[in-house]
């Protein structure tokens, strides 16, 4: 268990060796230690409790998440960001989910939140240098992307090894395929939960990630409304738009995953798309 999710790793046309398996856990667990908020040891933890103009050294991997980080958040017009940690604190998110004693937070509560997400773009990050400087207070959640990065990483593990059929998933919702026939995406209702909505022929398609965002994964209900763990980050509120689930496949797996999350965020018209 990687992520707090199962991994599950599926291979055809020869074993899957231990020696495969072990490097698949060693990069899963150098990612995981990296970007778990939790804990103290890792660059996420570190970058949010330390004080303005700290600068950090970057691994490959920080590099790697930052640079696809603010990509997304272009790409959404905002609506990926991950600095939005105050808000899923302030919505119950975080540090732990679920609670037991949830109580819808006040306007101000939001508002006092959502003053504290900031424009990415201000980040003083050097990729070059792999640098990157605590100059603007703010926390950060890469959550909504570390997944689809990882499994990519792990993805090109099988493939290099020879691996030519099968695939790797992270909890269900990132999965990197190296090839398949079919995938079927599970229903996005919650009473219509273990069926599927859809078969999708991928036959003609090689090495590449897919990523299932939808707002049925996370939540909680007060007096019959459901709040979403998908917030938006320029309103501070849950999803309203009423896209359910959205599933994105991409070469690269942290696109597939970040654009995903932001899809379920547009307003449902394709104009909102188009022009972002």
């Amino acid at each position: 268990v990687y992520f707090n999710c199962p991994i599950y790793i599926q291979v055809q046309g020869k074993k899957l060796t231990d020696n495969i398996k072990n490097q698949i856990v060693q990069e899963l667990s150098a990612i995981e230690k990296q970007f778990d908020r939790n804990t103290q040891q890792s660059f996420v933890y570190q970058f949010n409790n330390a004080p303005l103009n700290q600068q950090f050294a970057l691994s490959d991997y920080a590099v790697d998440i930052l640079a696809f980080s603010k990509n997304c958040y272009t790409l959404s017009s905002g609506r990926f960001n991950p600095s939005i940690y105050p808000l899923l604190k302030v919505w119950q998110f975080a540090p732990d989910y679920p609670k037991t004693d949830f109580v819808l937070p006040s306007q101000t509560e939001i508002q006092n939140a959502l003053d504290k997400v900031i424009d990415v773009n201000q980040l003083d990050f050097d990729k070059e240098n792999k640098t990157l400087t605590k100059n603007i207070e703010c926390t950060l959640d890469f959550g909504g992307i570390v997944k689809g990065y990882a499994v990519e990483v792990c993805g090109k593990i099988l493939k290099q090894a020879g691996y030519e059929k099968g695939y790797i998933s992270i909890g269900g919702s990132s999965i990197y395929i190296l090839h398949s026939q079919t995938l079927s995406l599970r229903h996005p209702l919650i009473e219509k939960k273990g069926s599927n909505i859809l078969d999708i022929d991928l036959s003609d398609m090689h090495n590449y990630s897919l990523s299932t965002s939808g707002d049925y994964e996370k939540y909680y209900i007060e007096n019959e409304v459901m709040y979403s763990h998908l917030i938006n980050a320029n309103t501070g509120y849950p999803t309203t738009t009423g896209v359910r689930s959205v599933s994105l496949i991409n070469a690269r797996g942290a696109y597939s995953d970040g654009l995903s999350t932001a899809c379920c965020l547009f307003e449902h018209s394709p104009n909102d798309i188009q022009n972002s």
